[in-house]
């Protein structure tokens, strides 16, 4: 078996034990969980949808919009503006990752924790 054959085995299995251990969670259709640039900026089109969903949640009809990033001075400063944010390598934020039911980048996967987004719907700005 070649090295290449072993990678696609390896992806597949943790692909599915990654949908099995997020099917024992269930989703929260009214928790929304955003990330921007591999965790690393407040920016672009995940910052306006998330400061407008934050604004506006009570007449979207949702329960928690939260920000997840890598960097503290972002989450500090969202904390501050009275914006819900956790840093994304946190027990409080694997739970929401596990928990949302909705997963909010703009540029791939590696925005948030890619492992907690099975069964959740995820939508790439």
């Amino acid at each position: 078996m070649n090295l290449e054959a072993v990678k696609s085995k390896v992806k597949l299995i943790v692909n599915v034990f990654n949908r099995a251990f997020s099917s024992l969670f269930n989703k929260n259709e009214r928790t929304v969980i955003f990330g921007g640039w591999f965790g690393n900026r407040f920016a672009d089109n995940s910052k306006a949808l998330f400061l407008f969903m934050s604004q506006n949640k009570k007449e979207l009809g949702l329960g928690n919009v939260i920000f997840t990033t890598n960097n503290s001075k972002i989450c500090n400063q969202l904390k501050i503006s009275g914006y819900h944010t956790v840093l994304t390598k946190t027990v409080l934020s694997f739970k929401y990752h596990l928990t949302a039911g909705y997963h909010i980048v703009d540029m791939g996967g590696k925005d948030l924790l890619r492992i907690t987004s099975c069964n959740a719907v995820r939508v790439n700005l």
